[in-house]
C-alpha cells in the first residue's frame, strides 16, 4: 500500500500538466475577439501584471461628436452687382469673443453717379433659424468723374450680443444691396418672412 501513493501523485501531476498543456495550445490557436471570450476547454490563468496595450491588448475606437464648427468663423459674399454698374464685395470673420470682422469692398465704374452700398449679416442654426442680423453697414462711392473715391475698402465690427448662443450658429447669409432705407428683415416684414428669403443662399460655416 505505501508504493501507491507516490505512483497516484505522480500520475496526478502528469494528468495536470497535460491539462495545462492543452489549455495553453486552445489559448494559442483561439480567434481573438472583440469581448475577449475564452473557450470552455481553455482554463484562465491568475496573473500577477495588469494587461496593457505592450502585452496586446486591442484598444477599441472612440468617436467624439462635434458641437459644430471650430472658431474663428470665416465667411464670404462675392461681389455682388447691385444696380447699374454698382457692386460689392464681403468677407466676414467671426470670434470666440463674440466679435464679427467684416471687410467690405464697393466700387461703380458709372461716369457721374455714385451710390450707397449697405451690407447686413444674418447668422442662423442648423435649422435655418435667424439667430442674429447686424445693424446695417453703409458706404458711399462716387462717381468716376466726382471728387471723392469710386472704389473703397472698408473694415468694419460688430458685437454679437450676449443672449446670441454662439455654439447654436452653424450657417449665415451675407445681404449685400444698393442703399436701402430700411433693414432687410423691416423691409420684408418679419423675421419670419426673412428666414424664408435667404433659405436658398444660406451658406453653411466649415
Amino acid at each position: 500500500m505505501k508504493t501507491m501513493r507516490p505512483i497516484a501523485f505522480m500520475l496526478s501531476v502528469a494528468t495536470l500538466s497535460s491539462v495545462s498543456l492543452l489549455s495553453a495550445n486552445a489559448l494559442a490557436k483561439a480567434p481573438l475577439l472583440d469581448q475577449f471570450e475564452v473557450p470552455e476547454a481553455a482554463s484562465v490563468q491568475p496573473t500577477s501584471q495588469p494587461a496593457s496595450l505592450e502585452q496586446g491588448s486591442v484598444p477599441h475606437k472612440m468617436t467624439i461628436a462635434q458641437a459644430g464648427p471650430s472658431f474663428p468663423l470665416r465667411g464670404s459674399a462675392p461681389e455682388e452687382r447691385v444696380g447699374r454698374e454698382q457692386y460689392i464685395k464681403t468677407d466676414i470673420t467671426i470670434s470666440n469673443t463674440r466679435r464679427i470682422d467684416g471687410v467690405t469692398r464697393t466700387r461703380t465704374t458709372r461716369k457721374t453717379n455714385g451710390f450707397v452700398g449697405v451690407v447686413e449679416v444674418i447668422l442662423t442654426d442648423k435649422n435655418g433659424n435667424i439667430l442674429y442680423v447686424t445693424s446695417q453697414q453703409r458706404f458711399a462711392v462716387e462717381g468716376k468723374l466726382i471728387p471723392g473715391p469710386s472704389d473703397r475698402t472698408d473694415r468694419w465690427l460688430v458685437n454679437i450680443p450676449a443672449d446670441v448662443p454662439l455654439d447654436k450658429i452653424t450657417g449665415y447669409a451675407i445681404i449685400q444691396r444698393n442703399s436701402p432705407a430700411r433693414s432687410f428683415i423691416d423691409t420684408l416684414g418679419s423675421v419670419q418672412k426673412a428666414a424664408e428669403a435667404i433659405k436658398g443662399i444660406i451658406k453653411v460655416f466649415k
